[in-house]
């Protein structure tokens, strides 16, 4: 992977503009000369750090709802975060009980299983499958019935009744 020396020299800055924050949160906590307004700017530049960090993680959970058809690695999303892996990570589980690419695939999940139910007669499940995503039929299939308890084309043939249920017999 080539890194563009542009993109090294954003985040080296980046990074040393966060660990100077915690150097200087470090030493404010530590010393017992610090005034009450050092100690009051000190707790805002945290809260202001994970503000940022949530909106960030806001903004990006946006993205990848936008983007799910495409392959969405955790090295992408640690690029259009602009936070590297750990926070990331760190970001998600706050926020969700969950990581990063397991939340991914849990919307995948969710929009697969969405087109599913409102199929036009024409689409099946593998063309549903890839615009949601998934390279990997197979998988899909065991994490979509892990998930939902029926599998994708159970879901599908339920869409197409349009009575919400199962019926007894499928005619073919």
């Amino acid at each position: 992977m080539r890194v563009d020396s542009r993109t090294h020299a954003a985040r080296t800055r980046r990074g040393s503009g966060l660990q100077h924050a915690d150097q200087w949160l470090l030493r404010v906590e530590c010393c017992p000369r610090v005034t009450r307004e050092e100690r009051h700017d000190a707790l805002s530049l945290v809260t202001w750090r994970g503000e940022v960090l949530h909106a960030r993680l806001r903004w990006l959970t946006a993205w990848i709802d936008a983007n799910l058809a495409e392959r969405i690695p955790l090295h992408r999303l640690c690029e259009v975060s602009g936070v590297d892996s750990r926070s990331l990570q760190k970001a998600f589980r706050s926020a969700h009980p969950t990581s990063p690419l397991a939340y991914v695939l849990a919307r995948r999940l969710a929009a697969a299983r969405a087109l599913l139910s409102d199929a036009p007669p024409g689409q099946g499940v593998t063309s549903i499958a890839t615009a949601c995503g998934f390279a990997h039929f197979g998988r899909f299939a065991v994490c979509y019935r892990e998930t939902y308890g029926e599998s994708p084309s159970e879901t599908l043939w339920r869409g197409r009744s349009g009575d919400g249920r199962k019926a007894a017999v499928r005619q073919y």
